[in-house]
């Protein structure tokens, strides 16, 4: 999904359980990240309400529990 994509979605009020931002370009990877925190948090509890995992160390399970999947909707 382009940027400009994901912005239409999240300005239609459509959000996910989960964005995996990926790519060469860490602009653009930073401008998803801006948009997605934007259109899902307040300010009032951001370390609280937002999960950031490192891809290359994540485990399933970690994943699983952030967005409140149980294995056996998965």
């Amino acid at each position: 999904m382009k940027g400009s994509e994901l912005e239409k979605e999240l300005a239609e009020g459509k959000l996910r359980s989960a964005y995996l931002l990926a790519g060469e370009e860490p602009l653009l990877r930073d401008d998803a990240l801006l948009a997605v925190r934007s259109a899902v948090l307040d300010g009032s509890a951001d370390d609280f309400n937002l999960d950031r995992l490192d891809g290359r160390s994540t485990t399933l399970d970690q994943l699983y529990d952030s967005v409140q999947i149980g294995r056996a909707h998965v």
